[in-house]
């Protein structure tokens, strides 16, 4: 277990990280802003999304955790790479948020986007250069600070979180758990059973954007 205390600077002794994100909305056109958020990510000059094999389906989920009316959220899951410290990547996804109209009120309201750090790791550094680490193999990391917890402190107990990271992470082993995403999915799908959750959508809804050419249909 790697757990991190200073978290403003890159772990030197690791490659360049890995983050899987969550990314959800449920104001305006919800799947129409998470195309904005994965466009403005990879533009970010120490971000680079895995379209190849890092984009969820889309899941369409009612609220969890709040008492009022809200419409269902949209929600899936993306991996990217970073050059950025995990804060230094909190914070440029926090600004991502603003820019597409998020607005902190309340924390369990209604919003039009929300993107959250759910595992943050590095791959070893290897020595024969083009090798690939797995990301099973990965180092990721434990976090603890006011600002930023790492796993998401609520990572396991969300279905519409586990569903789509097992999707592209099945083999990650959570750092504190010490169980693999593929049986967090598993038991949660029983023990949360009263999350209601559907699959809408595969990677088509970046894919058709990326097919086309024309990262333009991203950002409307």
């Amino acid at each position: 277990m790697n757990v991190v205390n200073n978290i403003t600077e890159p772990l030197g002794m690791f490659a360049p990280g890995v983050c899987f994100l969550g990314i959800g909305g449920n104001l305006g056109d919800p799947v129409a802003t998470l195309r904005a958020s994965v466009l403005a990510m990879d533009a970010h000059e120490g971000i680079n999304v895995d379209f190849d094999h890092g984009i969820a389906s889309l899941y369409e989920t009612a609220p969890v955790g709040c008492d009022d009316e809200q419409p269902n959220y949209v929600n899936s899951v993306i991996l990217v790479e970073t050059t950025l410290s995990p804060l230094e990547l909190l914070r440029v996804v926090m600004g991502i948020e603003r820019d597409l109209g998020r607005v902190r009120e309340e924390r369990w309201g209604a919003r039009t986007l929300d993107i959250d750090l759910l595992l943050f790791g590095h791959r070893p550094r290897v020595e024969t250069e083009g090798q690939l680490v797995a990301l099973s193999d990965c180092h990721w990391v434990v976090v603890e600070s006011e600002e930023l917890t790492l796993p998401h402190p609520r990572l396991c107990s969300r279905r519409f979180v586990l569903e789509p990271l097992a999707e592209i992470g099945r083999r990650v082993v959570h750092p504190v758990s010490l169980l693999s995403v593929a049986e967090l999915a598993l038991g949660g799908a029983t023990e949360f059973a009263d999350q209601v959750i559907s699959r809408i959508s595969g990677t088509e809804w970046v894919e058709n954007a990326l097919d086309a050419g024309d990262w333009s249909k991203l950002a409307n």
